[in-house]
């Protein structure tokens, strides 16, 4: 009888999450490194990675109003860094960093395919959401988003302070959202 109500329980449980997730999904992103500095190395983005963000009430707040429908616990479903689909490279990614379109329409068709990396880990069909292109130098990150579907971001430079990784993880959390919006043209298609 006991394990009868367990199961009714975990069964509850799964249903009530569903509906509380239902209209709604992970961002499906790539990240480009363009920098003189492996931004993956770096403290923050490690404290990122990890989730150990300081301050992640205005991030939050951003990514309420960036996604409408609420944030998820996970806004990024499937980000892909140094692993990245063919034709995606460095190249690529500064020539749109210096506001070449025909180089950020490239990029968005090669976005959009579908792609599969490794098994139970498959991307949507309609392939990826959008990109972020980051540059770093040590000291400060420039971050910018392009969509699959359309739409650039400006250019955001945030300070980087190796001291305080789990601020710079709020930071770089918030800058994300703040040059996010390119990635939303088309979201949920």
């Amino acid at each position: 009888m006991k394990s009868r109500a367990t199961w009714a329980c975990a069964c509850a449980l799964l249903l009530s999450m569903n509906g509380a997730l239902a209209g709604s999904r992970p961002l499906n992103v790539v990240f480009i490194d363009i920098g003189t500095v492996d931004v993956y190395a770096e403290k923050f983005f490690q404290s990122y990675v990890d989730g150990d963000l300081k301050s992640p009430e205005k991030s939050r707040h951003c990514w309420t109003e960036l996604l409408e429908d609420g944030i998820r616990s996970d806004v990024f479903g499937m980000i892909s860094g140094k692993k990245r689909p063919a034709g995606l490279d460095v190249r690529l990614a500064r020539k749109i960093w210096q506001g070449d379109e025909p180089a950020a329409e490239r990029a968005r068709r090669i976005l959009r395919q579908n792609f599969e990396y490794a098994p139970g880990k498959f991307v949507r069909e309609g392939g990826y959401d959008g990109m972020y292109i980051l540059d770093s130098d040590g000291r400060s990150l420039g971050i910018m988003s392009i969509g699959a579907h359309k739409g650039a971001s400006e250019r955001l430079k945030i300070a980087i302070d190796d001291a305080h990784p789990d601020q710079g993880a709020a930071d770089f959390s918030y800058a994300l959202c703040k040059v996010g919006a390119p990635l939303m043209n088309g979201f949920g298609v």
